[in-house]
């Protein structure tokens, strides 16, 4: 069965939000007030559920997790 190259990438997008969110030391419901999503949303990301979520959702939560204009997220 071939996996679909672009939810190997949504998924390392949501690898990185949840790694962000995990360093913050923030829960669901505090990144989805931060981000402005849901925290139903959030939870999926944190489980890797990311098949309907848009690549460029994660890259935009990526980079406003991030913060920092040298990193490049």
């Amino acid at each position: 069965m071939a996996v679909d190259p672009a939810l190997i990438v949504r998924r390392k997008h949501a690898e990185d939000v949840a790694g962000l969110i995990a360093a913050k030391g923030w829960d669901a419901a505090r990144a989805a007030s931060e981000l402005g999503v849901s925290a139903v949303q959030v939870e999926r990301i944190l489980r890797g559920d990311v098949e309907h979520i848009p690549t460029q959702r994660l890259k935009d939560m990526r980079s406003k997790l991030c913060g920092s204009a040298l990193c490049g997220c």
